[in-house]
């Protein structure tokens, strides 16, 4: 399926993720969530655990979003009362679909969100849009999402330097949820 209308898809149909409790929702990643992503992205806690660790800007996110219809991948945002929370998003839909998420507001972390989003997304990717396998790429020393993924269904594919590379295929999902 061709990432366009993946995306396409994910948008129309965001309403019906489940989120927990009525005060929960999610919407696209719009321009108007540049400010949160910046403060969550450019934390030291959250930096050292990203693929690429160079701090973003502001700006450098705005020129993100202007470009955004052009990149081959969705993202969302976790609101709670309407405020951004974090951000959940699968990135390079046609050859390579990898799995991302940050709970960027601190005090939401431990709650459970990260787990019933990241659920929820993978339901949608396997079983709406009837896809076959998605990663994640993760810093080998962030063992405990590695053990959450793992315990999901994830199964490990390689180490390369300091990144973890995990994978779930349709079959394993469908089996062990």
């Amino acid at each position: 399926m061709e990432s366009n209308l993946i995306k396409k898809l994910f948008f129309e149909k965001i309403f019906c993720f489940p989120v927990v409790g009525r005060e929960y929702s999610v919407v696209p990643l719009g321009i108007e969530h540049s400010e949160e992503v910046v403060k969550w992205r450019n934390n030291p806690k959250n930096l050292e655990l990203f693929e690429n660790t160079n701090m973003i800007t502001l700006e450098s996110q705005r020129v993100f979003m202007t470009t955004y219809d052009e990149k081959d991948r969705v993202d969302l945002v976790l609101l709670f009362r309407e405020q951004p929370i974090g951000v959940f998003n699968i990135k390079n839909l046609e050859c390579f679909p990898e799995y991302g998420a940050l709970i960027g507001e601190e005090s939401f972390r431990g709650l459970g969100l990260s787990s019933k989003m990241k659920k929820a997304m993978l339901e949608f990717w396997f079983n709406i849009l009837d896809q076959h396998s998605i990663f994640v790429k993760l810093r080998s020393k962030n063992e405990y999402v590695i053990k959450s993924n793992l315990r999901i269904g994830f199964e490990f594919v390689d180490n390369e330097g300091e990144l973890t590379i995990l994978k779930l295929d349709k079959e394993r999902w469908n089996n062990d949820c």
